[in-house]
């Protein structure tokens, strides 16, 4: 039986995408120095790792203000109606807030990050105004009964729904965690995930998601960043000889780019099969440059593997001859 593989917050295809933005920023203007690229590229991760830890708090202090709102209208009213006397408490009781307001690592990396969403009423308030608009949430206060998949499917709902079409909350998030745009949608789906696993047994122990899921992983976008500015000359020299009737200074930068990364994949990751590498960075190319990037970044990378395999410079682990002298 294979064990299940291990999710994490930072893939292969995330830690491409904050390399190219790390490199696009520095070398665009002017700046080769790895050593505040590497600074930039660890800070890069670590805040999307921030951001994963902000989101998962905001069910918990969400729940908090509107738990506040309810006694507020129960004891602080000069004429409490009957539902401020007897509120619905089934969405402040919600029982996955509560498993996440309990979880020691979320506790500790909010409390060793200073992470809070406590100056953001104005949005609370408007979240809770679309909210209760929302029929998905209505149907959940009114049911009979709650189920634990129902406390966890409410919240999966909100998050997709409610939040993140939301432009304050947007707006809020970046200013709170100063994390890159392109973040939010990408983290959210993690959420996502880590919400979809919980289970009603679960204890205060219970574990996020890790950053990385090894040293290899973690590694890995450092020594593509290093790779791709060690070798981005000759990679540009090499690039001009699959460009006819092109100058590689007349490409989009981008494009440049991204080839050097997937051609610095290419050459130093012998693990990562060829057509995973080739399928990352047309994907790049699509999301980071031109209407026509991708299609371009596909003819370019499909030339360079043909000329390198036929030139025996290209040989991945699952591609190299068995040892003839090795005894099975």
């Amino acid at each position: 039986m294979q064990s299940e593989k291990i999710v994490t917050m930072i893939t292969r295809a995330l830690s491409r995408a904050k390399t190219l933005q790390v490199l696009y920023a520095n070398i665009n203007c002017g700046n080769t120095s790895i050593t505040k690229m590497e600074h930039d590229l660890t800070d890069s991760l670590d805040k999307t790792y921030e951001l994963y830890h902000y989101l998962l708090l905001f069910p918990v202090e969400f729940t908090g203000y509107l738990a506040r709102r309810l006694e507020e209208a129960r004891t602080m009213k000069l004429a409490p109606t009957a539902e401020d006397l007897n509120p619905n408490l089934r969405f402040v009781q919600n029982r996955l807030a509560s498993l996440l307001a309990d979880n020691t690592q979320l506790l500790d990396f909010v409390d060793a990050h200073g992470l809070t969403w406590h100056e953001a009423p104005e949005l609370f308030a408007k979240v809770y105004r679309q909210l209760t608009e929302q029929p998905f949430f209505q149907n959940y206060m009114t049911a009979e009964e709650t189920t634990f998949a129902a406390d966890v499917d409410v919240w999966r709902k909100i998050f997709k729904h409610v939040l993140q079409p939301n432009e304050l909350f947007r707006e809020t998030a970046e200013e709170l965690s100063a994390y890159l745009c392109d973040d939010l949608d990408v983290v959210i789906s993690f959420v996502d995930r880590t919400l979809r696993s919980f289970k009603a047994s679960d204890t205060a122990e219970r574990p996020l998601l890790p950053l990385f899921t090894d040293d290899d992983d973690k590694i890995f976008p450092h020594k593509l960043l290093q790779l791709t500015v060690m070798q981005y000359e000759a990679s540009c020299n090499e690039l001009n000889g699959y460009i006819e009737n092109w100058d590689v200074n007349r490409l989009a930068f981008m494009d440049t780019l991204i080839i050097a990364m997937a051609m610095a994949e290419l050459s130093d990751f012998p693990s990562i099969p060829v057509n995973v590498t080739l399928n990352e960075y047309i994907e790049l190319a699509k999301s980071y440059s031109t209407n026509k990037s991708g299609n371009f970044v596909n003819g370019v990378l499909d030339k360079i593997v043909t000329n390198r395999r036929n030139s025996g410079l290209l040989v991945k682990v699952a591609e190299r001859p068995a040892n003839p002298f090795k005894k099975a």
